[in-house]
C-alpha cells in the first residue's frame, strides 16, 4: 500500500528524496517519461514504472522504497515508516 502511495506521486516523493542527497533534477535531460537527477543525469527514475537506477553504479536502482533503503541508507522497516508518513498512509 505505502509503495502505490508513492507511485501515485512520484515526481514529487522523488524530487524530495533525491534533494535531500543532494541530487539536483536535472530538467534538460529528463522527459514526460523519464526524470533525471545529478548534474549529468546519472539518477534516472520512470514516472511510469517506479523504477530508478544510477547510471554509474546499476546496482543502485530499484523502485520507491528502495529509494530510501539504497539513497537514505534506511533499513526496510524504517523505509516503510518514512513512505508511509510523507505519503501520509498510516
Amino acid at each position: 500500500a505505502v509503495e502505490s502511495a508513492l507511485k501515485e506521486n512520484l515526481a514529487d516523493f522523488a524530487d524530495h528524496v533525491f534533494a535531500s542527497i543532494g541530487a539536483v533534477h536535472n530538467r534538460t535531460m529528463s522527459s514526460s517519461v523519464e526524470r533525471r537527477y545529478g548534474k549529468k543525469g546519472e539518477f534516472s527514475i520512470n514516472l511510469h514504472t517506479g523504477l530508478w537506477i544510477n547510471h554509474k553504479n546499476t546496482e543502485l536502482a530499484g523502485g520507491p522504497l528502495h529509494l530510501l533503503t539504497k539513497l537514505k541508507n534506511l533499513s526496510f522497516k524504517e523505509a516503510i515508516d518514512y513512505g508511509a508518513s510523507w505519503a501520509r498512509v498510516l
